[in-house]
């Protein structure tokens, strides 16, 4: 009966013992469980994360992607590749050169159409109130000085630009810009294209301000003034004594009179009167 009796405390005590232990396992499924969430939390923020930065990685390829093909530049049209000039602030103008760094909208090649060729001059503040949109031009290449091209002035600016127009010699054998000269842009339009024209050549351009078809007039060198400051000159017939004449229109070679003289009639390019000036004295 005792043996009895032990094995009935012993039978109390395991069953205790195994409900703890089942306690036990509970709490450790509760955490393992709770582990188990909180990983699947911080798994999901890592993919999260993650899906951030790949997606983040493919919109900055993109972005290189688009700057490369924004790299070759594709021109609208077929033609002559023309190298623009840049610089200035400080710096010399150039034809643009591999190095170089233009300022964002800057110019650096241009392709001109070459069925209408314009040439760009500047014209003095003190002769381009006689420029007019229409007058005509004859025009001479440098590189073909015996050929003549015709264009009509087209644009005749409204801004002064500066102009160095020469260069002097300092006595340290190094040169220096003249003063600037204030001047006016003109373009001119030639009549007609032509293989010899090619962007970027220089030119002489002559503008035709007025024409008359029938004008009686002598080298403007000839022409003279007397004490008074009235215009006279001296032909053969008349000489030594001065033939007062009435001076027109004029260039920088040729000037227009309309009396005193004929055609035919030779004239003095030297006074016999040194007491005459030279005409606008």
């Amino acid at each position: 009966s005792m043996q009895l009796e032990q094995l009935k405390f012993e039978s109390e005590i395991r069953k205790e013992e195994a409900r703890l232990s089942y306690q036990i396992a509970l709490l450790s499924y509760d955490e393992t469980e709770k582990r188990i969430e909180t990983q699947k939390i911080d798994d999901a923020i890592e993919h999260r994360k993650a899906t951030n930065n790949v997606e983040q990685t493919q919109m900055r390829i993109n972005e290189i992607e688009d700057k490369i093909e924004e790299l070759e530049i594709y021109s609208p049209i077929s033609g002559m590749v023309v190298y623009q000039e840049i610089g200035g602030h400080g710096s010399p103008r150039h034809k643009v050169m591999i190095g170089d760094k233009p300022f964002p909208g800057q110019a650096v090649i241009s392709i001109p159409c070459l069925t209408k060729i314009e040439f760009v001059t500047l014209v003095n503040e003190i002769d381009v109130a006689q420029v007019k949109p229409g007058q005509k031009a004859v025009l001479r290449l440098d590189a073909y000085e015996d050929t003549e091209f015709y264009g009509k002035v087209t644009n005749v600016a409204q801004l002064v630009e500066k102009k160095v127009e020469a260069w002097r010699w300092r006595r340290d054998t190094t040169q220096e810009p003249l003063d600037e000269v204030p001047a006016f842009e003109v373009r001119i339009l030639f009549d007609d294209s032509d293989p010899k024209l090619k962007p970027g050549m220089t030119a002489q351009a002559r503008i035709i301000i007025d024409e008359f078809p029938d004008a009686l007039y002598v080298p403007i060198g000839s022409v003279f003034e007397n004490r008074e400051g009235s215009p006279i000159v001296f032909t053969r017939q008349s000489f030594p004594n001065p033939v007062p004449v009435k001076p027109g229109k004029r260039n920088e070679r040729f000037i227009i009179v309309n009396n005193g003289v004929s055609e035919g009639d030779q004239i003095c390019w030297i006074p016999p009167d040194q007491n005459v000036n030279p005409l606008g004295w």
